[in-house]
């Protein structure tokens, strides 16, 4: 994918986690209290863990080879886009640890529509680089929802350590809007943070 697509997609999703905990800074939601509360915060969580290491180990099975062959292996084998998945699924612990719909559903609203645009751009460019390889993979390998049972991976593979380093770091990012979720949420139940309207 070109450099500036990456970019543009990467500080959309930073914006809209700056956004998300700007916007708790002066609302509160109706689902965020109690053993409800407890219980999205304990599952959004996990899923943004999971969504986070899936991120570090697609990157893992990329980083070494990008752009200079086709990848149809590991995580690669069983979606043609597991970096998007991964992103959508970690949008989805977001919108279940904030415990408000509005959040929810404007989560993966935004992710899902930058990411359609960009795997359209990513398909082109590798219908360009691989042609008729890339196509029989096409066929082969759903676009999004993953075929389990077609997973393969080789027992030992390369992995560029700058590229993956920045997975992690890409990773934490996501985690780091949970932390701060949950930091409001202490300093609003300290009455620090003011709470002007509630949000479903």
């Amino acid at each position: 994918m070109p450099e500036n697509s990456t970019n543009s997609r990467i500080l959309i999703s930073r914006f809209f986690g700056v956004l998300v905990l700007a916007l708790l800074l002066v609302v509160d939601r109706r689902y965020s209290h109690g053993v409800g509360g407890a219980v999205l915060n304990l599952l959004g969580l996990a899923v943004i863990i999971v969504a986070a290491l899936g991120r570090v180990w697609t990157s893992s099975y990329l980083a070494a080879y990008k752009d200079a062959r086709l990848i149809c292996y590991g995580p690669f084998s069983v979606t043609r886009n597991p970096l998007y998945l991964f992103t959508l699924l970690a949008a989805v612990g977001i919108g279940i640890t904030a415990a408000s719909l509005i959040i929810f559903l404007l989560a993966i609203v935004i992710v899902a529509v930058t990411h359609v645009v960009a795997v359209k751009n990513e398909e082109a460019r590798l219908a360009e680089l691989f042609g008729e390889e890339y196509e029989d993979y096409k066929k082969s390998v759903p676009r999004y929802w993953p075929k389990l049972k077609q997973y393969d991976s080789p027992k030992i593979i390369f992995v560029h350590t700058k590229i993956y380093g920045r997975a992690f770091f890409d990773a934490a990012g996501w985690l780091a809007v949970y932390l701060g979720l949950r930091a409001i949420d202490l300093l609003r139940a300290q009455g620090v943070v003011p709470t002007l309207l509630e949000i479903p």
